[in-house]
């Protein structure tokens, strides 16, 4: 057998099994003796969903400045040099996907993206960073109300969305976690009656971090109830926290604490609770709306708009609580 025939052959191993760490790994190797090195790094991706601590994937995915997954005993990263931030960078690859984006998450080598056909269906899209080639999708049955944006949790990522229950018209929630490699359906699957109507609704935020998943869930429109807060435990999906806030706009999460901006009315303020017990810490009153929320160490950075007619933003930081 030549060695083209080979790689062939593997190829189509490796296709029909996405889950076999060992024929990915042998579908790699293969590539990059015949020099399609990009595409081995591809094979190399899937094989790390299945096998991380293979010391061949290892090895192979060491050197690779934008993988964050298993590094051996030297761990990995979750930062990138960028060199020439301030000057336009080459273009790469590019890739149409539906007709609107609607969110983007980057992470172990691949890029999710939900987007949303001419028909406003809202749905989940997976390519390899390593070459721009699609992997995988995932299209949604239901009548999706409102979708998060993508969240990376190590090798899985989670979708999180609201969509209606055909048989009594009610909003529910639905988390489910996907491989980020090949898509393929992970024990995470919960589903929520949210006790709301059938309406328009919006996620103000969505995070992940130390194991939790947060969610701000709000009307969109004149619709009359109070936006809610929801955080589960990223591997059973348990519930840890649920809680309505009076004008929720915006919400940052760091693993430990989790701040909350609202704007209702007169009342508008800064909150920060511990997680997971949802105990309140502290708020701060506002003059103005915050519109972003990040968290840096000890510090929260709120975004807020300039009182005179003017399109620049300014931002204010907080001091935070010391991290105990």
């Amino acid at each position: 057998m030549t060695l083209d025939a080979e790689v062939r052959a593997l190829e189509r191993t490796a296709r029909a099994r996405p889950d076999d760490g060992a024929a990915q790994v042998g579908l790699a190797a293969a590539l990059t003796r015949v020099g399609r090195r990009r595409e081995a790094l591809e094979a190399f991706i899937r094989a790390a969903a299945a096998e991380p601590g293979d010391p061949e994937i290892v090895q192979a995915l060491a050197k690779v400045e934008w993988w964050t997954g298993p590094r051996g005993p030297g761990g990995g990263s979750r930062a990138l040099r960028v060199t020439g931030a301030q000057k336009l960078p080459s273009l790469t690859k590019a890739r149409k996907l539906g007709a609107t984006g609607l969110g983007l998450a980057v992470g172990r080598g691949v890029v999710v993206a939900r987007v949303s056909d001419e028909k406003g269906e809202a749905h989940l899209e997976a390519l390899a960073l390593a070459t721009g080639r699609f992997l995988w999708t995932c299209q949604e049955k239901a009548t999706v109300l409102a979708a998060a944006p993508p969240l990376i949790a190590g090798d899985a990522v989670i979708d999180a969305v609201v969509f209606i229950e055909q048989e009594d018209k009610r909003a529910r929630l639905r988390l489910r976690a996907f491989s980020l490699a090949t898509g393929k359906l992970l024990p995470l699957n919960v589903e929520l009656d949210l006790a709301l109507p059938p309406a328009p609704l919006a996620f103000e935020g969505a995070a992940v971090a130390a194991g939790c998943i947060v969610l701000g869930i709000v009307p969109s429109g004149k619709i009359d109830f109070q936006p809610l807060v929801k955080v589960f435990d990223v591997e059973t999906g348990k519930p840890l926290e649920s809680s309505t806030v009076r004008g929720l706009n915006e919400l940052a999460f760091d693993g430990d604490f989790l701040v909350l901006s609202a704007a209702k009315d007169a009342a508008r303020r800064i909150e920060a609770r511990r997680l997971p017990s949802g105990e309140r810490l502290w708020h701060a009153a506002r003059d103005e709306r915050t519109q972003r929320l990040a968290i840096e160490g000890r510090t929260v950075v709120a975004a807020t708009p300039r009182r005179r007619s003017s399109p620049r933003r300014r931002t204010r930081s907080t001091p935070c609580l010391e991290m105990a």
